[in-house]
């Protein structure tokens, strides 16, 4: 069997980081959840809007303590103005599970649950924001284990895949949604929303944006946002990097790896929905890769790859 020759410092991140059992509570502090929305009107136009989502302080409810949650449309920057913000729910965690109440509900409801393992099926039911078609309540099957580089080191992300629509759901750990805290378990289909980053006490956590900035925006329809339904695994990697396309047309996919000044180090074309790329020899490091076809990005992020000697 081989050694993974990893480094001290390394083997203490991934530790601390991609396998820590240690559930993640729900921000106490000021945190804030930025994201954008494309909608798409009848004549094929569009229009991106920013949505901006941030704590407003604790609150008891039946002798419990939550962090009340507000939001409020951004044009300007990725700033959140509590001033500005309507108070849609109350939230609270308790071990791998973030529990919400909505703005004038009493009733509790699950927005995730961070504990699943490979192959369960998971129920959420969002009152807040419904999908499109109304449906406040989805099941989902834990389709992918995966994780995602943060800030400080690597934090698991979950992939799900609605039961009866077949779309897809990416939480991270600690931080919620793809799409945004509140959208957990929603759909739409004149549109999509992605999170572009989030932010505890001042301190970007995550980025997930084109120009790696919480700020971004597109100078039109044709610079949009393409919302993932690509994946690239696993993260960490040793000896191959697994590429997964679901739902998505039969084309020509590009995939790069590029170190960090730059410099690509494996660049391929396929057609298939899965494929594996080799590591063949490359050193261990952090990587940047890009996957898109033609000139859409599906994904694009960090990767690291560890020593396999």
């Amino acid at each position: 069997m081989k050694k993974l020759n990893i480094g001290l410092p390394l083997l203490c991140l991934l530790f601390s980081s991609v396998f820590a059992q240690t559930s993640l509570p729900f921000p106490d502090s000021m945190a804030v959840w930025h994201s954008k929305f494309f909608w798409v009107f009848n004549n094929g136009s569009g229009v991106y809007d920013d949505m901006t989502a941030g704590t407003l302080g604790d609150t008891l409810i039946g002798g419990l303590h939550y962090q009340k949650i507000g939001d409020h449309l951004n044009y300007s920057n990725a700033s959140f103005v509590p001033a500005s913000a309507t108070l849609r729910a109350s939230a609270r965690s308790q071990g791998d599970k973030w529990y919400f109440i909505p703005a004038g509900d009493t009733t509790q409801y699950m927005l995730y649950d961070f504990g699943v393992a490979l192959g369960d099926t998971v129920t959420i039911t969002n009152p807040v924001y419904q999908s499109w078609n109304g449906d406040s309540t989805h099941s989902f099957k834990v389709w992918m284990m995966d994780s995602v580089q943060v800030a400080g080191g690597f934090r698991k992300k979950i992939i799900l895949r609605e039961l009866t629509e077949n779309w897809f759901e990416e939480w991270i750990e600690g931080i919620g949604s793809k799409k945004g805290l509140l959208y957990s378990g929603t759909s739409t289909v004149d549109g999509y929303r992605q999170m572009l980053c989030f932010s505890d006490n001042g301190s970007v956590i995550y980025i997930n944006s084109p120009d790696s900035t919480c700020t971004y925006s597109p100078i039109g329809v044709e610079d949009e946002l393409e919302p993932s339904q690509a994946f690239v695994y696993p993260n960490p990697a040793v000896q191959q990097i697994n590429i997964r396309v679901a739902n998505y047309p039969t084309v020509e996919f590009h995939f790069t790896l590029s170190d960090l000044t730059g410099r690509k180090v494996i660049s391929q074309n396929f057609t298939q929905n899965q494929y594996t790329i080799l590591r063949n020899g490359l050193p261990a490091g952090i990587y940047l890769y890009q996957l898109s076809t033609g000139d859409a990005i599906l994904e694009k992020g960090k990767l690291l790859l560890l020593s396999s000697e």
